[in-house]
């Protein structure tokens, strides 16, 4: 078969199917048929439907069918309580509150050698201070670049930079 008939028989039969659907399609629309609209009531019906439940206990599976054992519940026991020792709570002594002096941190310099030098103003007055260095009972722990560790009467503070 050369491709010209091949051609002339698959149209044919698209032209088929596509008439098939057509017809169905026109068919169902256009039907003729009159269908009831409405179902007449004659009154009220004698019997009364009522659907009882059926009603029955579903048992847990006690044989494994794949393993063709049957399986056992442990029986679980319930531990007592253990009896709570009485206990005092001792008074803590609190702590005096520590007054602090008024500490501000301007930032750090950085010298060439790792060697770096913060600026902190304690009660108003103005110091250059290197790591672990003390001036007026505070001492300088850490210097970060926002903020400094300083250390007075034995509590640590972190100071922000202003």
């Amino acid at each position: 078969m050369n491709k010209k008939t091949l051609n002339i028989i698959l149209l044919f039969f698209v032209l088929g199917l596509w008439g098939v659907a057509g017809y169905r399609f026109f068919k169902n629309t256009f039907a003729t048929t009159a269908y009831p609209t409405a179902l007449k009531f004659d009154g009220p019906q004698l019997g009364v439907l009522i659907i009882k439940r059926d009603t029955f206990l579903l048992n847990p599976v006690q044989r494994d069918p794949f393993l063709d054992n049957v399986k056992t519940n442990p029986v679980r026991t319930i531990p007592k309580p253990a009896r709570r020792l009485r206990t005092t709570i001792l008074p803590t002594a609190l702590k005096p509150a520590v007054n602090w002096p008024e500490v501000n941190y301007f930032g750090y310099i950085k010298a060439a050698k790792n060697d770096e030098l913060a600026l902190i103003k304690i009660d108003k007055v103005l110091y250059k201070m290197h790591k672990k260095e003390t001036r007026a009972g505070l001492t300088l722990k850490n210097i970060y670049k926002d903020s400094a560790q300083v250390l007075f009467n034995k509590e640590l503070k972190i100071i922000k930079r202003n």
